[in-house]
């Protein structure tokens, strides 16, 4: 983007938080804010954009909009759910004369004396590209590490040249399914649950690989793919990556950074291998996988030339011209031009200074002798010490075997990382490097900033704690570290990716599938927090203490915290009458005594503990998550059978309580019930017949009715008054009226005396 330029165009792309699908129709709810060289932000004066489509939408920009150095375009949409994001996120503009800059065809004349009030300057730049051997350390580049120097472009891929399958079978499928992105797959299934395969790439004899693009599904869920690099030099498999598997039938797409040694040279010239390997994946099915390489000049340019004065077997003798120190030529490459054994090729693994005898990695086809002319170029793809450079415009850090030194295009390089922080960013800062991003590559241990941090980026592998230092990290984003410490002067939201938080003090800040480990205190009055996906504590795997979430407690300028898809449990301190604490999820709160007041929204399974000195208003928020069920323990006097076991609500009081009740169970359980028993004991035969309801006859009663039912003496029975009487003979107990077929329809019963 051209600064102070009108009628250009900033890019938008939103879409849905609960299932990432891009979001179409939404124009009329997005706005944006735009940011100029880090001043605060103001709405854009194209107050909704243009879609165009598959959820991407245009603002217009004022040429007032682009008048920065810095622009930084911050969208949102009013509609639930739904995150839009600029592409890029921040913009660096360049001039608005920048489009008139040419270059004219022809000699363009310069005035050296009055450029650098010499000539000096100029002779030694001849003498250092004209092979005649300018060299030393305080140049601005030694031959050595010229010849570290990659030329060429990057970015070039190629699709792979075969594949070859060692275990596993192909159901029919081909490596040449994997030219193109169409969901038709080179499938692969295990044979007794293993699969090892790989594919072969030739980037050519220009080419050097730096990284593979695999799109593909890898089934299923718990199941790995470990991935490969073969290092030519060492002639053994490199594991680079692992691929998660997945329960889905959508591509994933991956990215493998790869090493100078995995491209091979001499014979295997350009060759690239890349091997998948599993002994417990389902299926592993490869949409299009490609390498990405750089491509260098055949020449490269000539350091040195002449004619040999001998060569042998795995040697040549370069002339009396060549440079007097010892390994000036290692790593470079020499070609014979002309004369005897010309066009060969091969690589100075070792030079002499004093005899000028170089030695050759491979031995020649046809040995130089002294008719032998030959050209030393810069090793570029063949060197064992070519530099990376800083991929993707990142400086990288290693804290534990990283080099010291600030010497650009040599140090904090993607092979060269930096040992500190500090030297990083000096190399960073060099307008030759201009860069606002940071990649640890092996970080055991701790790291401190040691100044702003505005609009930077912090990648990295897990080192033990960064500690902000207490500068300023607005616009900055942190993705896979442990974060901790003070910020200060948070100007503008600070992004948190994947991290996690612990002892963490900070002003506005957006986390994004982070993890509370211990407390993050949220000092700056008035500062706005929101998190997506935060915090996933679950409460199968809680760290020792429950994570604080802690307002300053001023009570001055609110603060808001919002976050979504919350799980575990959280404590909540210093929350007063202005704050406004808005959670969904499936998570458990406690209200800690130094909260007195505010506004708590909620939604989905929040389970809230209030031992808050004055409530808080409690709002039943949109719904974020498909459970509804909200549940309020007021006071703790409502447990679940785990509350017992957390120490989070093992108090005095609820303690006293739980022993209470068992007291009174003891106490029943040793006096009443034993009572009961003994009277149980006491009872007679007499209370035993006297008892009972069986159609309203007593026990006795309806043993007397039954005993003359069945063994009473019968009379009538020719008639239509049957009697049956007592068995002792006393009396009647049963009189009956009956048809001629027996049946009764009146029926007298007497069962007293």
């Amino acid at each position: 983007m051209q600064k102070n330029v009108a009628s250009q165009k900033m890019i938008v792309f939103a879409f849905n938080k609960t299932n990432n699908n891009p979001l179409t129709g939404d124009a009329a709810n997005i706005t944006a804010n735009i940011s100029k060289d880090y001043a605060a932000s103001v709405s854009t004066n194209d107050v909704n954009p243009t879609e165009t489509e598959d959820g991407y939408y245009a603002f217009d920009l004022t040429q007032a909009e682009t008048n920065a150095d810095v622009i930084q375009v911050l969208p949102s949409s009013t509609t639930a759910d739904i995150q839009v994001i600029a592409i890029p996120g921040i913009v660096f503009t360049t001039p608005e004369t920048f489009a008139d800059l040419s270059i004219t065809a022809g000699n363009t004349s310069a005035d050296i004396v009055s450029i650098s009030g010499g000539t000096l300057a100029a002779d030694n730049l001849e003498l250092q590209y004209d092979g005649t051997g300018l060299t030393g350390g305080s140049f601005p580049a030694t031959q050595k590490q010229a010849s570290s120097i990659t030329s060429g472009a990057g970015g070039i891929s190629t699709v792979a040249a075969g594949a070859v399958v060692t275990i596993g079978d192909e159901n029919g499928t081909s490596y040449t399914d994997t030219f193109e992105l169409d969901s038709v797959y080179h499938e692969i299934t295990p044979i007794a649950g293993d699969i090892d395969l790989y594919y072969q790439f030739d980037t050519g004899s220009n080419g050097v690989a730096t990284s593979v693009i695999w799109d593909g599904i890898p089934r299923a869920n718990n199941d790995t793919m470990n991935v490969f690099q073969w290092n030519w030099t060492a002639s053994a498999w490199e594991q680079i990556d692992i691929i998660e598997g997945e329960n889905n039938s959508n591509d994933d797409s991956y990215a493998f950074k790869m090493s100078n040694a995995a491209t091979g040279a001499g014979v295997d010239e350009g060759l690239v291998r890349v091997r998948f390997q599993s002994d417990n994946i389902i299926n592993f099915d490869t949409d299009r996988i490609w390498v990405e390489y750089t491509s260098v000049a055949e020449s490269g340019f000539i350091i040195h030339s002449g004619i040999a004065q001998a060569g042998g077997n795995n040697t040549i003798t370069l002339d009396v011209t060549a440079a007097a120190q010892d390994d000036s030529y290692v790593n470079s490459r020499v070609i014979t031009v002309f004369g005897t054994g010309s066009e060969q090729e091969n690589i100075i693994t070792d030079y002499n200074g004093t005899t000028k005898v170089a030695t050759v990695k491979n031995a020649w086809i046809v040995n130089p002798d002294a008719t032998t002319g030959f050209n030393v170029t810069a090793g570029q793809v063949h060197t064992s010490t070519q530099s990376g450079g800083y991929d993707n415009n990142t400086v990288y850090i290693d804290l534990v075997n990283g080099a010291t030194g600030t010497q650009i295009g040599v140090n904090g390089t993607i092979d060269n990382p930096l040992s500190s922080l500090p030297n990083a960013r000096t190399v960073a800062d060099d307008s030759r490097v201009n860069s606002n991003r940071f990649e640890f590559v092996r970080s055991t241990s701790g790291v401190t900033l040691d100044q702003d941090y505005t609009s930077w980026l912090f990648r990295g592998r897990n080192p033990a704690i960064m500690d902000l230092g207490g500068f300023d990290v607005s616009l900055s984003s942190f993705v896979e570290v442990v974060v901790g410490g003070i910020c200060t002067n948070n100007t503008a939201v600070a992004v948190y990716i994947t991290c996690g938080i612990i002892d963490l003090d900070c002003g506005n800040s957006n986390f994004i599938d982070c993890g509370l480990v211990t407390e993050l205190k949220m000092s700056e009055s008035g500062a706005a927090y929101t998190s997506q996906g935060m915090f996933n504590n679950r409460t199968d795997a809680l760290p020792a203490a429950v994570p604080t979430i802690t307002f300053n407690g001023d009570g001055i300028s609110a603060i808001r915290f919002e976050g979504s898809n919350h799980s575990g449990s959280y404590v909540i301190k210093g929350m007063t009458s202005v704050d406004i604490l808005e959670l969904y999820g499936d998570c458990r709160i406690t209200l800690d005594s130094t909260c007195n007041g505010g506004t708590f929204i909620h939604g989905g399974d929040v389970k809230i503990i209030d031992n808050s000195t004055t409530s808080p208003t409690f709002t039943d928020g949109v719904i974020k998550d498909t459970n509804d069920k909200v549940s309020l323990l007021p006071n703790t006097t409502v447990f679940e059978a785990r509350t017992l076991l957390s120490a989070e609500y093992s108090t005095a009081a609820n303690l006293a309580t739980v022993d209470g009740n068992v007291d009174a169970i003891l106490v029943d359980t040793g006096t009443y019930i034993p009572a009961q028993i003994t009277a149980l004991n006491d009872i007679s035969v007499a209370q035993i017949f006297s008892g009972g309801d069986a159609d309203g006859y007593t026990l006795e009663e309806a043993l007397k009715l039954l005993l003359s039912a069945s063994a009473g003496v019968l009379a009538g029975a020719a008639t239509n008054s049957i009697t049956i009487e007592a068995v002792d003979g006393s009396k009647t107990r049963l009189t009956a009226t009956v048809d001629v077929d027996g049946n009764r329809s009146v029926v007298v019963k007497d069962a007293t005396g």
